[in-house]
C-alpha cells in the first residue's frame, strides 16, 4: 500500500510538470524590434550661375569703409569736409556711383538752417569728373573697383555733392526768417560727439541685384567760433549795463590826448565794453598757460558767462599778465656821462 501511494504521487508530480511546459514557453520575453530609419539624401547643391556671371556669397563682405573728418573737432559755421576710403575686399568687381554714395550726419549738426540738404550729401569721386565729359550724368560719375582696389571719396559739407550746388546759409536780408532760425540753431547747439554715416549701394559686376554697405564714425563737433564771440560780446554788454545802472565804474583815468578819439570812444563805450569782453575770451583760450583764469567757452551760453565775468573784472585781469602789471619793474634810462658832454 505504501509503495502504491508513493508511485501515484510521483506520477502526479510528473504529470503536473509536463502540463506546465507550454505556459513557460509562452512567457519567454520577445526582443524589441528597432524601427528602420531610411537614409537621408543630401540636399542638391545650388545650380551654378550662367556662363560669364559670378555671384558673391551672401555672407561675404563686399566693401570696407573708413571715414575720416578733415579736422577734429569740426566747428559749425566753418567750411569742413568728410572723406572715406572704400576698399573692395570681395572677389568680384564692384561698381559705385556718386549719387548712391551718401554721407549722412545728425540733425543736431544742421549748419544751414532749413536747407534740406544740410544733413546729407552725395560723395564726390575726385578723378572721374576730370576724365569724363563736363556734363555730369544724372546718377553722378561712377568708378569700378576691382578686387583689392581702394578709392577715397569726399564730401564738402558746404556743397550738395548730388548737384554741385553750394549750400549757402540764410541771409539777414531778405531771408530774415531763415537767418534767425539758423542763428538760433547755432546758439542752442551743444558741442560733443556726433555720429556720421556713409551709406553705399554696391553693384557687383554682372549682377542686376545690388548690395548695401554702411559704416559710421564718431566725430567731435564744436560750436561756431562766431557764435562764441557773439556770446562773449553780449555777456560783456550785460555787465557794462549793470555797472552803469548801479554806478560801479572801473575807475580808469583817460589819458588819450586826441580829443576826437576820446569823443568817439566815450560815445561808443558800450561797444568797447563788448569788444573788450570778446577779446578777453580769445586771450583766455589762446593764452591758457599765462592767463590768470584757465577757461574757454565751448558754447554760446558759456561764452556769455565768460564775457560777463571778464567785463566785470575789467583790466585787473590784464594787470596780472606778465609785463602788464603796475608793479612790473621797469628798466631805468641810461644816465648821461657828464664828461662826454
Amino acid at each position: 500500500m505504501v509503495v502504491e501511494r508513493v508511485r501515484r504521487r510521483v506520477w502526479a508530480v510528473l504529470l503536473a510538470a509536463v502540463m506546465s511546459l507550454p505556459a513557460l514557453a509562452g512567457a519567454q520575453t520577445v526582443p524589441a524590434v528597432k524601427p528602420v530609419v531610411p537614409p537621408v539624401k543630401p540636399a542638391a547643391p545650388p545650380a551654378p550661375p550662367p556662363p560669364g556671371e559670378t555671384t558673391p556669397p551672401a555672407q561675404q563682405a563686399l566693401l570696407r569703409i573708413t571715414i575720416d573728418p578733415s579736422r577734429a573737432p569740426m566747428a559749425l559755421g566753418t567750411e569742413a569736409g568728410l572723406s572715406a576710403e572704400i576698399k573692395n575686399i570681395s572677389s568680384v568687381a564692384v561698381l559705385l556711383s556718386e549719387n548712391e554714395t551718401v554721407f549722412v550726419t545728425m540733425p543736431e549738426v544742421r549748419i544751414y538752417g532749413g536747407n534740406r540738404h544740410a544733413i546729407q550729401g552725395c560723395a564726390t569721386f575726385p578723378t572721374q569728373g576730370n576724365v569724363r565729359a563736363s556734363t555730369r550724368p544724372d546718377g553722378g560719375y561712377t568708378v569700378l573697383l576691382q578686387p583689392g582696389d581702394s578709392y577715397r571719396v569726399f564730401w564738402d559739407t558746404t556743397t550738395n555733392g548730388c548737384t554741385g550746388e553750394r549750400l549757402d546759409g540764410g541771409r539777414l536780408w531778405p531771408e530774415l526768417q531763415s537767418w534767425l532760425k539758423d542763428t538760433w540753431q547755432r546758439m542752442s547747439f551743444a558741442p560733443g560727439t556726433y555720429r556720421v554715416y556713409l551709406d553705399v549701394v554696391a553693384r557687383p559686376e554682372g549682377q542686376a541685384a545690388y548690395r548695401t554697405v554702411t559704416e559710421g564714425r564718431d566725430v567731435q563737433v564744436a560750436a561756431s567760433q562766431q557764435i562764441a564771440l557773439f556770446g562773449s560780446f553780449i555777456g560783456g554788454l550785460i555787465a557794462y549795463l549793470i555797472k552803469l545802472y548801479y554806478g560801479g565804474g572801473m575807475q580808469l583815468e583817460v589819458k588819450a590826448e586826441n580829443e576826437w578819439l576820446k569823443t568817439i570812444i566815450g560815445r561808443t563805450e558800450w561797444l568797447s565794453a563788448g569788444v573788450f569782453a570778446a577779446a578777453m575770451t580769445v586771450l583766455a583760450s589762446r593764452l591758457s598757460d599765462t592767463f590768470p583764469i584757465k577757461v574757454s567757452a565751448s558754447d554760446f551760453w558759456g561764452a556769455v558767462t565768460l564775457g560777463f565775468v571778464f567785463q566785470w573784472a575789467g583790466v585787473r585781469l590784464l594787470e596780472k599778465l606778465p609785463g602788464m602789471g603796475a608793479d612790473t619793474p621797469r628798466t631805468p634810462p641810461p644816465e648821461k656821462n657828464p664828461a662826454v658832454d
